[in-house]
């Protein structure tokens, strides 16, 4: 059953109690998923949303990494350390993000439910052969070791460095 009125579409399913030639019985029920139709603005807004947040991750990697490379040597490596592990498991969710912007550009004239791209990051999400804890476990270990670099470039930047003169020359 599909109804629509007022850009809202139910879709309901009714099924009977299915048994095989064994004799096992699956039950049936009443299944319903009541979802928002799309606008025209959809896949402007979609496209203007991925381009933002990946101007804006590049801007502030650009302005990590410059901040690493004035950091102390030893203070540097810490920080680039941590910022490389971040990236590292980060990978999961990345990959998981990038699948389901595959499959937003698959489904664009379907009006279904939207394939939301940090949906992957729920515990139990459609990945197949992926534990339920993977993506969003690696997502927080991810955002904490960045979090940890980023402590690291503030805490160096505060030290004065070997050499340096209070008074300028």
């Amino acid at each position: 059953m599909t109804a629509k009125r007022d850009g809202l579409i139910l879709y309901g399913t009714v099924n009977d109690f299915l048994v095989n030639e064994s004799g096992d019985a699956w039950g049936g029920g009443i299944y319903g998923q009541l979802v928002a139709e799309r606008s025209a603005a959809y896949l402007p807004l979609t496209v203007a949303g991925g381009l933002l947040g990946a101007l804006a991750g590049w801007l502030l990697t650009a302005a990590l990494a410059y901040r690493i490379r004035s950091l102390h040597s030893g203070w540097g490596r810490l920080a680039a350390t941590f910022a490389g592990l971040a990236l590292t498991v980060s990978a999961p969710a990345t990959w998981a993000i990038t699948v389901n912007a595959v499959m937003l550009g698959q489904h664009l004239t379907y009006t279904g439910p939207v394939y939301t791209l940090h949906a992957a990051l729920r515990p139990a999400s459609h990945l197949d052969g992926v534990p339920a804890w993977l993506t969003p476990g690696c997502t927080i270990a991810a955002a904490a070791t960045a979090a940890i670099a980023v402590g690291i470039l503030i805490l160096g930047t505060g030290r004065k460095k070997p050499g340096a003169t209070l008074l300028p020359s």
